[in-house]
């Protein structure tokens, strides 16, 4: 196995970028910079985190002090790939990564708690981080294809482009190969520049003249991000599929879900006489066309629940 880097401090600045603004950047990188030994990489992550998610939350928070445990392979491996456990801490602007090297399967037994890793100052950082968490499991798969680059002068500032970052939350093992729910939009790049110092002139000239500026993002934390929406929009669609709709008795034949004022108090809102209220299994969609099932429900609700301003409806 060749040797690998198991301690790493530095400044990571994102930006994201289009596939035309790389391409006016691109001169200036070459120039002055080149592919370090490990020019593209196929890369896939299991993040460890609480059954509550508690280590992204509290990096969503952005507080001054924040950590990560993740798992990393370069491209899909078996039981006896090597593979890197790995710490990612983030204290005042710094980022730590501090990782061990193991076979897959062996880390897999490891992490669960089901074998013991080795010696080391790293190890018993990870050894602390499982036993405080208690129950750490792999929550969100993330892989992407990587281009990295290293300066010509200073080989310690580094510069990587990310594509293709995928996520997904079940199959959570990394055998099952990169897969999984586009985390970008068509034609967005990821560009982390690493740096110990402050960023050499001509990056910053480049970067200004080409309005490329600093964003704050986490592929993990965006990651989640989705997942939560993914599980809002569902819940939502579950709870109105469940309210019945009711025909405004106007000569349209079109149905509503009316507020669940019950009784008279609904015939009253409605202004309908009782024989003419029935169930209907469709409703209108906000472009007009008929929309049925669970989709009909949810998309005729939302516009009922902010014009009544509450009974759980997303602002």
């Amino acid at each position: 196995m060749e040797p690998y880097q198991s301690v790493f401090k530095r400044k990571e600045i994102k930006y994201l970028l289009t596939e035309a603004q790389l391409a006016s950047l691109r001169p200036a990188l070459e120039a002055h910079m080149e592919p370090d030994a490990f020019a593209h990489s196929s890369i896939s992550n299991l993040y460890y985190d609480t059954p509550d998610y508690r280590m992204i939350r509290r990096s969503l928070e952005k507080p001054s002090y924040k950590e990560k445990l993740r798992l990393r392979s370069y491209g899909v491996p078996n039981d006896q790939t090597p593979v890197f456990p790995e710490i990612k801490k983030k204290a005042q602007g710094i980022v730590y990564n501090r990782r061990v090297s193991m076979p897959y399967g062996d880390a897999l037994r490891y992490l669960s708690r089901r074998q013991p890793g080795g010696d080391g100052q790293i190890f018993q950082e990870l050894n602390w981080m499982l036993t405080s968490y208690g129950s750490l499991a792999p929550r969100i798969f993330l892989s992407y294809e990587r281009d990295s680059w290293k300066g010509q002068e200073d080989p310690t500032l580094r510069l990587t482009l990310d594509r293709e970052i995928l996520w997904r939350t079940e199959a959570l093992d990394l055998r099952r190969g990169a897969w999984g729910t586009s985390l970008l939009e068509p034609g967005q790049v990821l560009m982390e520049i690493k740096i110990s110092n402050a960023a050499p002139l001509w990056l910053a000239e480049a970067l200004s003249e080409n309005g490329i500026f600093p964003v704050s993002f986490s592929k993990c934390g965006r990651a989640f991000e989705l997942l939560c929406k993914n599980k809002i929009n569902e819940t939502e669609i579950k709870r109105y599929a469940r309210i019945p709709l009711y025909d405004l008795g106007d000569g349209t034949g079109v149905s509503r879900r009316l507020p669940a004022l019950g009784g008279a108090g609904l015939r009253h809102r409605a202004g309908l006489p009782e024989h003419q209220r029935r169930e209907r299994h469709h409703d209108l969609g906000p472009d007009g066309a008929a929309l049925s099932g669970a989709a009909g429900h949810f998309a005729g609700q939302r516009q009922f629940g902010r014009r009544r301003g509450g009974g759980g409806s997303i602002q």
